[in-house]
């Protein structure tokens, strides 16, 4: 059976909390407003604190997809979204476009980005995988007979 031997503790509580305080805001925001897309966030979230807990081997990976996703494409399409906005503001004339630079969405993209990308770099050294056979512990010792 295999299993993930936790090397840096510290990023498994950092990781274990993060995900924690993300799917209770996701829980009470669905249950104030019930949806399937919440729904979804909420079960992806469960499955990954579980897989943490459980300490399985596919945790590692797991993360990585869950990081690649969540906190890095979706939080840097946002960003590429209010940049063009405010482009084919500037073209037409507009002025204020600070205040669409400077809103709380685009710092929050901002805030997800650099958060996801400082998980994914500590991730690559967080654990490794053990492999373990309970029904041969010592294949040396039971070869000699």
């Amino acid at each position: 059976m295999k299993s993930l031997i936790i090397i840096n503790k510290n990023y498994y509580r950092v990781l274990v909390g993060i995900i924690g305080i993300l799917l209770l805001n996701n829980v009470f925001v669905t249950i104030l407003n019930p949806s399937i897309k919440m729904g979804i966030i909420v079960a992806i979230q469960s499955a990954l604190i579980f897989l943490l807990i459980s300490k399985n081997s596919m945790c590692q990976k797991a993360i990585k997809l869950w990081i690649l996703i969540s906190l890095m494409i979706g939080p840097g399409l946002i960003i590429v979204g209010i940049i063009l906005q405010s482009l084919g503001a500037h073209m037409q004339g507009e002025e204020d476009l600070i205040e669409l630079l400077a809103s709380n969405k685009m710092l929050y993209s901002i805030l997800y980005l650099i958060v996801g990308i400082i998980l994914w770099i500590l991730n690559n050294e967080f654990g490794e995988v053990n492999y373990e056979d309970k029904d041969n512990i010592n294949p040396v010792a039971n070869n000699m007979g």
